[in-house]
């Protein structure tokens, strides 16, 4: 078929593209750099033709507040922060995904942004959702290959249709 992929900040985006899209695309670790996901959705509406398609993979925002810890007796799931916490967390640690080593980064501001907020934000900018699946799978079980068996969601995947008469 004949498509063009376009990589680009969602925020600087040329406006002559506007309503030439039929697919979207979102993959793992978008949404904790958006401050605001409404603003987000709003600068991503535009692009979409009428009943374009969105399609999600992301972290699951669990797996934000979950993280798994060696120990004698094997790994431990332990809680590491509150789901419903609003605002930015500075980070100033990287992460070597291959090596599993962490190292000094330049720091940033991340967001958690619980399910519900994703999913508020995306029928608020007129997309429809018409699936989601919760996975037990994420990118970060390289680093913990006993995480494997854990029961709980990690990541997601999530499909819309921008509607904007809806």
């Amino acid at each position: 078929i004949d498509c063009e992929l376009i990589q680009a900040d969602v925020y600087e985006l040329d406006r002559s593209r506007d309503g030439q899209f039929d697919i979207g695309l979102i993959t793992l670790g978008t949404f904790m750099w958006m401050p605001d996901l409404d603003d987000f959705f709003a600068a991503l509406k535009p692009l979409f033709r009428k009943n374009g398609w969105l399609f999600i993979h992301e972290f699951h925002p669990l797996s934000e507040v979950l993280r798994f810890e060696q120990q004698k007796r094997g790994t431990r799931m332990k809680l590491t922060g509150s789901y419903f916490k609003d605002g930015a967390t500075l980070w100033t640690k990287g992460l070597d995904y291959f090596g599993g080593k962490q190292y000094d980064a330049t720091p940033t501001y991340r967001f958690l942004h619980k399910m519900s907020d994703i999913i508020e934000a995306m029928v608020r900018q007129g997309f429809v959702i018409e699936t989601f699946c919760e996975l037990e799978e994420g990118m970060k079980e390289s680093l913990y290959r006993e995480a494997q068996s854990c029961p709980l969601p990690r990541s997601y995947t999530l499909t819309a249709s921008y509607r904007p008469d809806s």
